[in-house]
């Protein structure tokens, strides 16, 4: 059998019916990964998995509430059972030339997360990272809501980092003319290719959630104009965007 964890809806209740629940449900969460009658995973994964798992509000927790949601995680997401039901080659290659095959990621047609435990990437959070992908694509898919773009001019809104025109203005204003960054924050500016907009707010909408959310809540603006002050130096500029994007996201109640 692959070197694998899979948590699925069916399987795992990870929230209770009310707070009082959520204790046992988290360290039945922690029981799970741990569990040495699942597929091995390296001890220090597993604990690092279920710390950034368990660490999640109950707002970001609700995505894995979503029937049908499953996370894959192994060394290689291409060494999981999950893999073959993406229709994706190993030797499939990203923008900026990585194998498909070794990244974390989530799929929006299979609705699966994928984490692979050899290549973790560069995000602060790569659980919350690709949770954040799947709020972005599910969060209001299924029931889109009218935002006013322009006076009397409403568009439908059915991803946020997409359609929504306060963070595709954001990212218009304060991200594009952005210029000599390292490769890694160009990622959130065009995406893996370094000039797919539409890719880049989706990275940025991802990797701000696990910046914000990656620690004490609290403390969560602090920790997300840090992040983009890898690429955003002017201090105003900084807290205008995280401002905006905090909005944003309360507007859609990911965060409170």
């Amino acid at each position: 059998m692959s070197e694998c964890l899979q948590v699925a809806l069916e399987e795992f209740e990870l929230l209770g019916t009310d707070d009082d629940d959520k204790p046992d449900a988290y360290q039945a969460l922690l029981d799970a990964i741990s569990d040495g009658s699942l597929p091995p995973l390296a001890r220090i994964t597993q604990e690092e998995i279920a710390q950034q798992m368990t660490e999640m509000p109950d707002n970001i927790l609700r995505v894995l509430k979503q029937p049908g949601l499953q996370i894959f995680v192994g060394k290689r997401a291409d060494d999981t059972p999950g893999w073959a039901a993406t229709g994706i080659q190993s030797s499939d290659v990203t923008a900026d030339g990585r194998s498909k095959g070794s990244l974390s990621f989530y799929t929006a047609r299979e609705n699966m997360i994928f984490i692979s435990t050899d290549e973790p990437g560069g995000s602060k959070n790569v659980m919350v990272h690709e949770m954040g992908h799947a709020l972005d694509f599910t969060i209001v898919k299924d029931n889109p809501v009218m935002v006013e773009s322009a006076p009397g001019i409403d568009i439908t809104v059915s991803r946020i980092s997409r359609d929504d025109p306060e963070w595709v203005k954001m990212h218009d204003d304060y991200l594009l003319p952005v210029k000599d960054v390292n490769e890694w924050f160009n990622y959130f500016i065009g995406g893996p290719s370094g000039t797919n907009n539409e890719m880049g707010r989706a990275e940025l909408f991802a990797e701000g959630l696990a910046a914000y959310f990656n620690g004490n809540h609290a403390e969560g603006k602090t920790r997300l104009r840090n992040f983009l002050f890898n690429g955003i130096k002017d201090t105003d500029k900084r807290r205008i965007v995280a401002e905006k994007m905090i909005d944003i996201w309360k507007r859609y109640k990911i965060i409170e």
